[in-house]
């Protein structure tokens, strides 16, 4: 053999085991990497959408419980005061709550105001199949069964008009007092304009119809926020199940991302004829440049999926099919951050006012106790409640309300300075303050510059008894938390501040009281 031939067969040989070495490593290590990191995106795509329609279904909820648990709703339900229906119920109340039927039933599913009114079109409708005395399958809609006597129901539902998103509520006092006497059941079309919020929420192409009585039958995966066992796929589909389970909406799901990329593309075949022309001046360098650092990608990959942390990776070498694989992880890597950042703000930021929501307040809450147990300091609240909310709501309209609750909200916010004190939402139209490490003089300061921002605001309030501008009642508490039992603590600041907050109301509201129980409090054990 000629040393000519042997160089060539040694050249063919190196090429080939080059290209072999090449060709495993990115269907061993790479692609399966990328499959990884896509299936984990697709999951949170499948998630943002469900995350989503919940928070549609929660605006519904959030409403009908503000309806619900009213003592003007609970006094209908005992007396049929025909001047509520004429105050609260007209065709205007449907098209600014954006909802197509209200209905109140009593504890014997007897219906006691029944009323169906399309606010798109304006036109009234009726929904045999909310009849639940002659369809007793659908009582379940109501929350008279609900085991954890949480007192609200809401789904979807199948009726003559189409599939409906509903929300129920048992009718009560403001303060849940007094025995139930019926529920107040809420519903609202799925139409196209839902399904268009939704894939602009999750950043998906997003297709939905509504399913047949002949197609009801077929398998479907409901849609859970999850691939369920699914491979990655361009498209998938999921159902929307109403309260008996039952299929109703078909949603067609197009990913960003198709899928995992093909072994041999054209950038692996420019790679492979580069080694072909330079197998010689290369062979000794291909650990180096090539497998060394792959796998130091692979480590990297390796070490965020153990600390659950993605970053960028950065491509070290000049090979275009090693950039071209870390560009598209980096993609995946900006894709998936950002909806964890969304999806972090959407659950700690009130999304109407802007300012912290419940669940911040009630985390930060928590840490604020516990590190007052450890230093034995004082943590302070002040609870404020908008008067005369409601008939400003009804006078003005919902939209002038949401307005007048993001005011009010950052007329709060300005007020705390310090970053270990906290501004939030704490419901519909009450607002809580919490002060770290606080005195009384603290919280009276705070008190009135509230009084003195919301003033500052002038917002006019012609149905307000007591001012002819939006103003607050306040109600403070402040404890000493040397007690261990933080828990018994927290529950105890909450209610001596919830009951000041009632005396300032029962008092002539627009004013501040105080409860301030700066020394040691003795906690009941059964508290």
């Amino acid at each position: 053999m000629s040393l000519q031939r042997f160089s060539y067969l040694a050249a063919l040989f190196l090429f080939c085991l080059v290209s072999v070495m090449l060709l495993s490593y990115r269907y061993f290590f790479s692609l399966p990497a990328i499959e990884t990191f896509i299936t984990a995106y697709q999951n949170r795509e499948l998630s943002t959408l469900k995350l989503a329609l919940d928070k549609e279904m929660s605006f519904l909820s959030i409403i009908n419980h503000d309806y619900a648990v009213w003592n003007d709703s609970y006094t209908f339900m005992q007396n049929s005061n025909e001047d509520f229906i004429i105050d609260n119920l007209q065709d205007d109340t449907f098209r600014s709550l954006k909802i197509d039927g209200i209905y109140f039933y009593d504890l014997n599913y007897q219906s006691h105001f029944a009323k169906g009114y399309d606010y798109k079109t304006r036109t009234s409708f009726k929904i045999p199949e909310l009849d639940l005395i002659s369809n007793p399958s659908n009582q379940n809609i109501l929350p008279y069964r609900k085991k954890d006597h949480s007192g609200h129901v809401s789904g979807f539902i199948t009726t003559s008009e189409g599939p409906m998103m509903f929300s129920s509520s048992m009718v009560r006092y403001s303060n849940q007092s007094d025995k139930d006497v019926g529920a107040l059941l809420f519903i609202r079309k799925l139409r196209p304009n839902l399904f268009v919020t939704l894939a602009e929420l999750s950043q998906l192409k997003l297709t939905a119809s509504f399913i047949s009585n002949a197609n009801r039958n077929k398998h479907y995966l409901a849609l859970k926020g999850s691939l369920q066992g699914e491979k990655v796929a361009k498209q998938r589909e999921r159902i929307l199940l109403d309260h008996m389970g039952k299929p109703i909406v078909l949603l067609t799901i197009e990913h960003n991302f198709s899928g995992v990329p093909k072994l041999i593309n054209r950038d692996a075949l420019l790679t492979l004829a580069l080694l072909g022309l330079v197998c010689f001046s290369i062979s000794l360098f291909v650990r180096y440049y090539l497998v060394e650092p792959a796998s130091r990608g692979v480590r990297a990959i390796n070490e965020m999926l153990l600390a659950n942390k993605l970053v960028k990776l950065t491509a070290q070498r000049k090979f275009t099919e090693i950039k071209q694989l870390v560009n598209d992880f980096n993609l995946l890597v900006d894709k998936i951050n950002q909806q964890k950042r969304m999806l972090e703000k959407l659950s700690l930021v009130d999304a109407l006012t802007g300012i912290s929501n419940r669940r911040a307040f009630d985390t930060t809450f928590e840490l604020a106790c516990q590190n007052a147990a450890r230093s034995q300091s004082k943590v302070g609240l002040i609870l404020c409640d908008i008067d005369y909310f409601k008939p400003y709501n009804d006078f003005y309209g919902h939209q002038k309300g949401d307005e007048t609750l993001t005011a009010v909200a950052q007329g709060l916010a300005v007020t705390i300075t310090r970053s270990t004190d906290l501004a939030a939402r704490y419901g519909g139209e009450e607002f809580v303050v919490l002060l770290s490490h606080s005195s009384e003089d603290e919280i009276i300061l705070i008190a009135e510059k509230i009084q003195i921002a919301i003033k500052t605001l002038a917002i006019v309030h012609q149905k307000s008894a007591v001012a002819d501008h939006v103003t607050l009642s306040m109600g403070t508490a402040l404890l000493n938390f040397n007690n261990k039992k933080t828990g018994q603590c927290k529950k105890h600041l909450l209610k001596q501040a919830d009951e000041a907050l009632y005396k300032a109301k029962k008092a002539g509201r627009n004013q501040v009281c105080h409860s301030f129980l700066a020394t040691d409090v003795k906690i009941d054990s059964a508290e």
